[in-house]
């Protein structure tokens, strides 16, 4: 299966109608908040993409944007909820640990993507560098998930974003994540020359 960039490219410069953007809670603007539903569109575009087949009724909560306690940036959050269904367990019938890693990596990376934004980027998403990742409790077909994304640090090449898991069915923890990307470098033709 080719990459479909131009699809790739139309998601990220839909928009997306006001009704949704208003029905998101937090503080960022709808251009931030339009920024991360664009991204975690684009991550479950493929078709027959590993995501994509069973988490397509995702719901972003929030999206919200506040000073970081110590530094002089920004720190924001990104609150999504996901009910487990079928195609998402294991050999167990439990949510698969691959599957919830997938959906980290999707849901962080949205997260410092709209943070890019609201710094006064581009909104650009990087490229995942690591994810470590501790599973709490196991999940169950039906259960919803919420998770909860925030950014920790975006400096000129390097980010991160926390992640915790809740299985609101169960009110336990499921898993938390660290995850680490940067920016990806331009390739050798296209680079500025000093």
């Amino acid at each position: 299966m080719a990459f479909d960039l131009d699809g790739q490219v139309a998601i990220l410069s839909a928009p997306i109608p006001n009704a949704i953007l208003s029905s998101i809670a937090g503080n960022a603007s709808s251009q931030v908040k339009g920024t991360a539903v664009r991204w975690i569109n684009a991550y479950r575009a493929p078709q027959n993409c590993f995501t994509t087949l069973a988490s397509t009724q995702h719901t972003v909560r929030e999206v919200s944007v506040h000073p970081e306690p110590v530094g002089n940036g920004q720190v924001l959050t990104l609150v999504c909820e996901l009910d487990v269904v079928q195609e998402m367990l294991d050999g167990r019938n439990q949510l698969s640990n691959t599957f919830l890693v997938a959906l980290i990596d999707e849901y962080a990376s949205a997260s410092v993507s709209a943070l890019d934004l609201a710094d006064g980027g581009m909104g650009s998403s990087g490229v995942s560098l690591g994810l470590n990742t501790v599973f709490h409790n196991p999940v169950q077909l039906g259960s919803k998930l919420r998770f909860i994304n925030t950014t920790l640090a975006r400096t000129s090449g390097a980010m991160s974003c926390r992640t915790e898991v809740w299985d609101l069915t169960k009110r336990k923890l499921a898993a938390t994540a660290v995850f680490t990307g940067m920016l990806a470098s331009f390739p050798a033709k296209s680079r500025p020359k000093l």
